[in-house]
């Protein structure tokens, strides 16, 4: 087998309309004006960039503050959580102390009532022996 390549002759391709050397500069001022764009394009570009990610760093700084902010909120929340707990103990102990001091001054009133009882029944006794000797008495000084 054999492979022929052909070269197309000057005259066979297509030919291109010389446009004169004003479309060359006019093709060259918009490259520059394109140039120019793009260039202008990259910096405005590379600013938003720069300035994103200050806006990042500020937002991590931000967020890293809020962070701290929030631990301490929940740090104190716990911390008050756990005081009113103790403060409930503590009043609750306080009412126990109290209430058994009551107790004990309400035996100690029983036992003063019991000893009263005790002392009000011998002076009774001692009235009723006292009451029938001078009952005695009367009635040997009233019998015929």
């Amino acid at each position: 087998f054999f492979f022929f390549f052909f070269q197309a002759e000057d005259g066979i391709r297509d030919v291109e309309r010389s446009r004169g050397l004003g479309d060359v500069y006019k093709r060259q001022a918009l490259i520059a004006r394109l140039k120019d764009y793009v260039v202008d394009e990259k910096q405005g570009i590379v600013k938003e960039l720069d300035s994103a990610k200050e806006r990042q760093k500020e937002i991590s700084r931000l967020a890293a503050d809020n962070k701290e902010q929030l631990l301490t909120i929940i740090k104190n929340y716990t911390t008050n959580e756990r005081l009113k707990e103790e403060s409930k103990s503590a009043n609750a102990e306080k009412e126990l102390h109290e209430t058994r001091r009551n107790l004990e001054t309400a035996q100690q009133g029983i036992k003063d009532l019991e000893a009263a009882k005790s002392r009000l029944e011998v002076q009774s006794q001692e009235s009723e022996k006292s009451i029938q000797s001078y009952l005695s008495t009367c009635l040997l000084y009233t019998s015929p």
